[in-house]
């Protein structure tokens, strides 16, 4: 079976902590894409998204996704990791990305405002997040909603077919 650690850890704070301060270079952690690179997804979200959306990134960790749309003129950008390690390090990393902001938050806990968000991107992070249970999909996407405008646009780029996190128990609370 090997030494592989279990994958439940995916949705625990140690574990992302860990992980980001041991692939930590002098503090700053090297890029790693879940899944698809902006340029792929460029064609399809640019149709959905406008420049001056207020866009949420959920669990950024190393991702230059958020970086790559804000060059793309996407500014207005909010991007939340668990990970106080990878906040900083991205932070320092995008220091020239005015008006963009990293913050550490859990997103299914958020601190933001109500109605705030006109588009939440997640890239990976209820996949992650699934591992630990169903109960951390249900709060992270009722978070999102709570933090969305009414008519807002939730981004779900993941391995996991839309209706499995979106529908059942979360979709009978939630008219998406």
């Amino acid at each position: 079976m090997g030494d592989k650690e279990p994958v439940h850890h995916y949705a625990t704070t140690d574990y992302w902590e860990q992980r980001y301060t041991e692939r930590s270079d002098s503090g700053h952690c090297s890029i790693f894409e879940w899944y698809l690179r902006w340029e792929a997804l460029k064609p399809h979200m640019k149709s959905l998204i406008e420049t001056t959306d207020r866009v949420l990134h959920l669990g950024t960790g190393s991702s230059n996704l958020s970086e790559d749309m804000y060059y793309d003129g996407y500014e207005k950008a909010i991007n939340i990791d668990i990970s106080r390690t990878i906040t900083k390090s991205m932070r320092n990393r995008s220091s020239n990305c005015k008006g963009m902001t990293w913050e550490v938050e859990d997103c299914r806990d958020m601190t933001f405002e109500d109605d705030y968000f006109d588009v939440v991107v997640d890239k990976g992070t209820l996949d992650a997040l699934s591992c630990g249970g169903s109960d951390d999909v249900y709060d992270t996407c009722m978070e999102v909603y709570r933090v969305l405008r009414p008519g807002g646009l939730f981004i779900l780029i993941s391995s996991v077919p839309m209706n499995v996190y979106l529908g059942g128990r979360v979709g009978g609370h939630i008219e998406w």
